[in-house]
């Protein structure tokens, strides 16, 4: 993996643990079209 799609990542799940509303987030992460990892934040 190269080092920008890991700042990618790390950016959007930041993100997640930033935001201040009651939602629930979800957050799926693919390769090459295949789901690899889903984050859920409650």
């Amino acid at each position: 993996m190269q080092n920008s799609q890991l700042v990618a990542i790390i950016k959007r799940l930041e993100a997640m643990i930033e935001a201040q509303d009651s939602e629930v987030q979800v957050r799926r992460f693919e390769k090459e079209g295949v789901e690899k990892c889903i984050v859920t934040k409650t």
